[in-house]
């Protein structure tokens, strides 16, 4: 799901709309239980996965791009989530953006991989620095 706010300031034409973007992506769906899905469902499956996997490669070169000399190319454009989030990886943006990430992990020892796999993730975006504003 993803939900985007917009806010204009009505006092000032000058300033630039805000916009907040809360998307919650609720983990990769598991392959082993594609034989009960339909092919419409399966490939639901695929997108999600696909998109969740761009956006694992864009946070990995992000963090890279961070403490790189030499320009490192960030694949946002290959799925539309990434696209639609593309100032939170960008390395010089125009205007000045913050990111804020809630990693969902489980307590249960059944859920160990996953809850590795989160923290893995979003451990990365906790160490990148923000952008410079051009």
């Amino acid at each position: 799901m993803i939900a985007r706010v917009t806010v204009v300031s009505k006092q000032t034409q000058w300033a630039k709309p805000g916009e907040l973007f809360v998307v919650d992506l609720a983990g990769s769906e598991n392959t082993a239980d594609s034989a009960t899905h339909d092919k419409e469902r399966n490939n639901e499956t695929k997108f999600i996965n696909t998109s969740l996997m761009t956006l694992k490669d864009c946070i990995r070169a992000r963090a890279l791009a961070s403490t790189s000399s030499k320009h490192l190319h960030i694949p946002y454009r290959r799925s539309p989530l990434t696209l639609l989030l593309r100032d939170c990886f960008e390395i010089a943006v125009r205007r000045p953006t913050k990111t804020v990430v809630v990693a969902c992990v489980s307590p249960l020892l059944r859920d160990v991989r996953h809850t590795i796999n989160t923290l893995r993730y979003a451990s990365l975006l906790a160490i990148t620095p923000p952008a410079r504003v051009i």
